[in-house]
């Protein structure tokens, strides 16, 4: 649901910036209430989200869906403000919890809790800046070296929400240390685990592109990026729903 709404706005959204005329198809405002209405069905008593609507919370997917109608609701497309309180106040307690986070997927996977955290972080300080616990992003930035790529360039993100460009100066440093980059195309290397999503190469350089693009506009490992995602697509289509 969520991967179908924002592709659909963020598209729309570039299409007013540049002055384009309306795409053909459903009408972004169409995708989006629909995804609204969807996601506020399948929003838990306690305002998380899961994959269903009568399941556990999921950590990932509180965020995700979290992220998603927050950006919704910044483009102007009526979201329920408790939806988004409820959101935020779940994301922000399940944020603190302890253990593996995606024990559900196969067991414990190496770095998931903290990688999961630094999403969560991402979202939060999009949503709700002031819940964000800066003690507990101090902790996941002193652990950057330990994130996949994926995580360091969310993290990065959650401090510019944050207006802390200082503080994401070292995460920039940390992400720029492990792009790959022959002089014609450059991305960050996903390692694949089971939950792809947080792992993935096209995923992990679309938000590495997006946070060195913020701290530096005219880096010139942002135009080998664009080419490498350009690369990436088979036709019209790419290999997740997310990608």
């Amino acid at each position: 649901t969520m991967s179908a709404a924002l592709p659909a706005i963020y598209v729309d959204r570039l299409r007013k910036r540049a002055g384009l005329p309306p795409p053909d198809g459903p009408p972004p405002a169409d995708v989006a209430k629909r995804a609204v209405d969807r996601l506020a069905q399948l929003q838990h008593s306690d305002g998380s989200w899961g994959w269903w609507e009568h399941d556990g919370a999921n950590p990932f997917m509180s965020a995700y869906a979290l992220y998603g109608l927050t950006e919704l609701a910044r483009d102007g497309y009526p979201v329920p403000r408790d939806v988004l309180d409820r959101g935020a106040a779940s994301v922000a307690k399940q944020i603190t919890a302890k253990g593996d986070t995606l024990g559900l997927w196969g067991g414990a996977q190496q770095g998931s809790e903290a990688n999961t955290r630094a999403f969560m972080l991402f979202a939060l300080a999009d949503a709700k800046p002031a819940a964000v616990d800066r003690a507990l992003l101090a902790a996941t930035d002193a652990s950057a070296r330990d994130l996949n790529s994926y995580a360091v360039a969310v993290l990065g993100l959650a401090h510019l929400e944050l207006g802390d460009r200082g503080g994401a100066q070292p995460l920039l440093a940390e992400l720029m240390r492990r792009v790959t980059d022959d002089g014609t195309y450059a991305h960050w290397q996903g390692q694949g685990w089971h939950y792809r999503w947080e792992d993935d190469p096209i995923e992990t350089t679309a938000y590495a592109l997006r946070f060195v693009h913020a701290m530096n506009a005219g880096d010139p490992h942002i135009a080998r990026a664009v080419r490498w995602l350009r690369s990436q697509q088979h036709g019209s289509w790419f290999a997740t729903t997310k990608d």
